[in-house]
């Protein structure tokens, strides 16, 4: 990404309130993984972590089990892991939730 100029920055410094709040609110709402954090860290006040990571354990926990009870290829069970990770790297890019990175990882490794 590249550095703003300085000239550019006063200028958006020297900027009315309202119109620099309206240009944010559109930057903002470009960026999916922005507005996850934002909701929450403002909305939900960074305070349901650990709820996020149990609801997502459990979903982890439901998918992998209804799909254990067929028999899974190498293939689909990596399609199934694959998943599975890229819904724990969300959950951490959202709540910056380092230890719950490893154990959501080895909780999905270990029901799989």
């Amino acid at each position: 990404m590249p550095k703003l100029d300085e000239q550019l920055k006063a200028a958006i410094a020297r900027m009315p309130v309202a119109e620099k709040d309206k240009l944010l609110l559109r930057l903002v709402a470009k960026d999916e993984k922005l507005v996850r954090r934002l909701v929450f860290e403002l909305m939900e006040g960074g305070e349901t972590r650990d709820e996020r990571a149990n609801a997502l354990r459990e979903e982890i926990a439901a998918d992998l089990a209804k799909a254990g009870k067929d028999y899974l290829t190498p293939g689909y069970l990596l399609i199934y892991l694959r998943h599975w990770n890229a819904r724990i790297t969300e959950h951490v890019q959202a709540t910056k939730d380092k230890a719950g990175e490893v154990i959501l990882a080895l909780f999905m490794l270990a029901e799989s």
